[in-house]
């Protein structure tokens, strides 16, 4: 397996994959229906796929400003392998390369866990909206060797007078309300 930027030749198998998630069935189809990664996205953010030969194992796409795992997926068959392990250590060295300290995460409820044993920290909930029926959880990263909470967008704060005044002021110059 190796781990490359993604290219326009990819976008067919990489929305394949996103659709066809098991991660997103019943309740969470609605999240991948109408999602399509685009040659635009590819060129403006940092998308890499993890690839076995010719065949697509998953792929993540990272958002620089502000820093956001946008997606990550792994094909159904490639799960329990390591593939999404490889896949966030690469974004978190993508990340240090461009100098961002902590990723923001909102991911869907089932696949929170995951990011836990990655290290990211949860600081709170973002609601319902749109065709996101559903709240998830909203926390971060830090792209160095040791995990430290961040704060997303919207009502992902963590509660008043947590962490050091430090770690605080990072995260308020982190992240921008939209």
């Amino acid at each position: 397996m190796r781990i490359r930027r993604a290219e326009d030749a990819d976008l067919p198998a990489i929305n394949d994959l996103t659709r066809r998630s098991s991660a997103y069935e019943g309740e969470y189809h609605a999240m991948v229906e109408g999602i399509e990664v685009t040659p635009e996205q590819l060129r403006r953010d940092h998308c890499h796929v993890a690839v076995s030969g010719d065949r697509l194992l998953g792929y993540y796409s990272l958002v620089a400003e502000p820093p956001d795992l946008d997606l990550m997926f792994v094909d159904d068959a490639a799960r329990g392998r390591g593939v999404g392990r490889l896949l966030f250590e690469h974004m978190l060295a993508t990340a240090r390369g461009l100098g961002i300290t902590a990723v923001r995460i909102v991911s869907h409820p089932p696949a929170a866990a995951f990011y836990e044993r990655m290290g990211a920290v949860r600081v709170g909930t973002k609601p319902a909206a749109g065709r996101v029926t559903w709240d998830r959880p909203a926390g971060g990263r830090s792209c160095g060797s040791t995990p430290a909470s961040v704060v997303g967008r919207g009502t992902s704060r963590p509660p008043a007078g947590t962490g050091s005044p430090g770690i605080r002021a990072r995260r308020r110059s982190l992240y921008r309300a939209p």
